[in-house]
């Protein structure tokens, strides 16, 4: 009995422990501005704005399958930028997808979303390979996606956005 309640409050402390560090990320991003108070989707930038801060998807990780995701894309006339660090700038205000194929399902589960709290995203999707964190990335509406190696045409067709590529 004694060891289920140890376990229970050790259950508690981490859900807790995590809701108080979303929070603390959550205050952080709004002083920085990169949260808006309204929920309305971010503006169209004028047309003097850099061409270069404009991407559709944004790919996370330093792995082969991340290179080819950008490579599909912009075959597809998706534009995308490709980051092997944590790196969100304000100014993509334009991001649609994120895809995070990083080998640490920390990295992808945690990149995804904060993501999700900058940009006003259709999709979110990051690779899992422990099965006891699936069940976090589907309670944050994040899609799971399997290591393949046809990743960039398998993400393309998430997207519906294969026949594209003809």
């Amino acid at each position: 009995m004694l060891q289920v309640l140890l376990v229970i409050a050790g259950a508690l402390i981490v859900l807790f422990g995590g809701m108080y560090i979303m929070s603390g990320i959550d205050k952080w991003l709004r002083e920085d501005g990169f949260i808006k108070e309204e929920a309305a989707p971010a503006e169209k930038k004028k047309a003097g704005g850099r061409a270069e801060d404009r991407y559709e998807m944004l790919v996370f990780g330093s792995t082969r399958e991340a290179e080819e995701i950008c490579r599909c894309a912009r075959e597809s006339k998706l534009s995308a930028v490709f980051s092997d660090e944590v790196l969100f700038r304000k100014e993509w205000e334009d991001i649609r997808y994120i895809v995070a194929v990083s080998d640490s399902d920390l990295d992808n589960l945690l990149l995804c979303n904060i993501g999700k709290k900058l940009y006003n995203l259709q999709g979110a999707f990051g690779i899992c390979s422990l099965k006891e964190n699936r069940k976090l990335f589907k309670n944050s509406g994040i899609k799971i996606i399997e290591k393949r190696e046809d990743m960039g045409e398998y993400i393309l067709g998430l997207l519906g956005r294969r026949e594209s590529l003809a």
